[in-house]
């Protein structure tokens, strides 16, 4: 018996072919992102003691530990720089949304920046990529010891 190839066939095999091949690569970078994850954060320079630690998430508002003190967050605005840094970044969420951080994280202090009342977390500080950033505000900070 003669087993037909119907049209298509081989652009199927193909995408299975690629497909397989990006989760592999996926699963490769999240395992060596995770290499020593009890010494790094995120950013691979700093260690959990210094870093940011976003302890939670509740009414819509992150709850951050840095060094000795415990920071309320809201977000404000997520935004992207696709004509480059030097242009005006464009919103891409909602407004009161923030797209990069996530409870649970160490975020080094080299992606972040504390002004004032406010605090810029930059995922991609110093990758060669389209950046972007997450804007919030500071609502509390408190001494914790």
């Amino acid at each position: 018996m003669e087993v037909r190839k119907r049209p298509g066939d081989e652009v199927k095999k193909i995408y299975w072919v690629v497909a397989i091949a990006m989760i592999a690569i996926g699963f490769a970078a999240m395992r060596q992102s995770n290499t020593h994850s009890h010494f790094l954060t995120r950013s691979r320079e700093t260690r959990k003691a210094d870093a940011y630690h976003v302890v939670a998430y509740r009414n819509r508002k992150f709850i951050i530990e840095h060094r000795d003190q415990r920071l309320t967050v809201k977000c404000e605005q997520a935004v992207t720089w696709l004509d480059g840094p030097d242009k005006d970044p464009l919103p891409f969420a909602d407004r009161g949304q923030c797209v990069y951080i996530e409870a649970g994280e160490y975020i080094g202090e080299d992606l972040m920046d504390e002004i004032g009342q406010k605090l810029t977390y930059y995922p991609w500080r110093g990758e060669d990529t389209v950046q972007t950033a997450d804007f919030m505000t500071i609502t509390a900070k408190e001494e914790i010891r």
